[in-house]
């Protein structure tokens, strides 16, 4: 059962605390990011519209850093489920001693004021990945290092299935690899199955 829960935005990081380890989190915001998850093995991120699902598939603790983010990111409301099916909404807290140059309200935004310098932006690495996300029309969340056995089983596009490391992008789904990069093949949840002259293959 779980009582108390609390999700901090920080500095471009997310946190959780709570009273129990959670099956789901579920996040609903407003803005536009890059997002790298940091959660442990058997557990998964993905968004969509405003609303950000991270489900336990596993039996690891999801406690403290959730995920990295750049961008602007307003958390306005948060619920934790727990695996008796108890909930609870969380408390958002936000600390904002932040700035970044885009259009947005600085408090809103994602980068340390005294760490803006030059042409280095907070997180300068993924500096080109929040260029992007700028220009699209959704936030991006990424998953990387993950393994088919924690995660299920996925398939090729031929049917076969693939296992190894994967990685995860809310935009274009799973892929070999446990980064995504220009020779990583796309792969299904589930094996599609196809109806051709009454028979199932």
């Amino acid at each position: 059962m779980i009582t108390i829960a609390n999700i901090k935005s920080q500095d471009g990081k997310v946190f959780l605390t709570a009273d129990c380890n959670p099956v789901v989190i579920d996040i609903m915001y407003e803005g536009k990011v890059f997002a790298e998850a940091n959660l442990p093995d058997g557990y998964f991120m993905t968004e969509r519209a405003g609303r950000i699902i991270i489900a336990r598939i596993g039996q690891n603790e999801v406690t403290g850093h959730l995920f990295s983010y750049i961008g602007e990111l307003k958390i306005l409301s948060a619920k934790i489920y727990s695996e008796s099916g108890s909930s609870v909404s969380a408390v958002v807290d936000t600390e904002t001693h932040l700035f970044m140059d885009t259009d947005s309200n600085w408090e809103d935004c994602s980068s340390n004021w005294e760490d803006f310098s030059g042409d280095e932006i907070f997180l300068g690495d993924n500096e080109r990945h929040f260029k992007r996300t700028l220009e699209i029309k959704r936030s991006v969340f990424v998953m990387k290092g993950m393994n088919t056995p924690d995660i299920g089983r996925l398939y090729y596009e031929d049917g076969s299935e693939y296992i190894g490391e994967v990685n995860y992008n809310n935009t274009t789904g799973f892929s070999t690899g446990s980064v995504k990069t220009k020779d990583s093949i796309p792969l299904k949840r589930k094996l599609r199955k196809i109806i051709k002259k009454g028979r199932r293959r």
